[in-house]
């Protein structure tokens, strides 16, 4: 049996050196995709193109796209890399060196998902609803 990899603080993943691999850290352990393929940068860059036709007419806020990292929990050392998101500009504040999404409520997030049957959704909980451990639900 392989032994348990070794979980990183959130201080340890900061100290990692920067790369356009897609990183993420969930409850201390570090989880590595693979490059998304064209159909999915096709369906991330339509949704963000509509958001950002919304929010920038209205003076809303911004909409980001990844890669990113947005630090949800230092405690359960849980930073993610959403394909894309909204930070309004009441809480533009939390958009510095990384986005602490962590302070006050959840920013707006999005992660498109590939089906089997090759079209694409949008998973609004940016991660499954057990990595987020009950936040509460994006409308």
């Amino acid at each position: 049996m392989a032994p348990a990899p070794q979980l990183m603080r959130v201080d340890d993943y900061f100290k990692t050196r920067e790369t356009l691999t897609p990183m993420e850290l969930v409850f201390g352990a570090m989880r590595v995709s693979d490059a998304p393929t064209p159909r999915h940068q096709s369906a991330v860059l339509h949704l963000c193109l509509a958001l950002d036709r919304h929010v920038r007419p209205r003076q809303l806020g911004r909409v980001w796209i990844a890669p990113l990292d947005v630090l949800l929990s230092e405690r359960d050392a849980l930073i993610v890399q959403p394909d894309l998101f909204f930070v309004s500009n009441e809480r533009e504040w939390i958009v510095c060196d990384r986005v602490h999404g962590s302070a006050g409520s959840p920013i707006r997030r999005s992660r498109v998902l590939a089906r089997a049957s090759g079209r694409a959704s949008a998973d609004r909980g940016g991660l499954q609803r057990s990595v987020h451990r009950g936040a509460p639900p994006l409308s």
